[in-house]
């Protein structure tokens, strides 16, 4: 059975880890470390108790370009999620687990948005009641 959860970095042995590409491994310590500072979360699939593939998610809201704005109906901040890392164990490639693992980023996406969206109504919510109020 496999399942995907929030990676605590100092609970791994990153040293055995490795997918087959000496540059991928080493972007994966470099966002270990970063995720030790609390700067992106890494989130795993796991099989029992083994990680299998690992990912790099980091939720930001960056300021759009002024000639986006206007395609983004004037919004002037665009919520952003970055996947600086995809890894999948060498030993276990090939068994869909790097496709599962960008659908829980898009989920994670998806579940930003939202937020996004319910917040922004609930402040034009608040903001327009205070005006029929006073």
């Amino acid at each position: 059975m496999t399942e995907i959860r929030i990676i605590t970095p100092q609970s791994e042995s990153w040293g055995d880890f490795q997918c087959g590409d000496p540059r991928i491994d080493r972007k994966l310590l470099a966002e270990v470390e970063q995720a030790k500072k609390n700067l992106v979360r890494l989130h795993g699939l796991y099989e029992g108790d083994r990680l299998q593939a690992v990912i790099s998610l980091e939720a930001s809201v960056l300021q759009a370009p002024t000639e986006v704005i206007a395609k983004l109906g004037g919004r002037e901040r665009v919520s952003t999620l970055h996947i600086e890392v995809l890894s999948v164990r060498k030993s276990a490639q090939g068994r869909g687990y790097g496709r599962t693992l960008l659908r829980h980023a898009l989920r994670q996406a998806e579940a930003v948005v939202v937020r996004k969206i319910l917040q922004a109504t609930f402040e034009d919510s608040v903001a327009a009641s205070s005006l029929t109020q006073g």
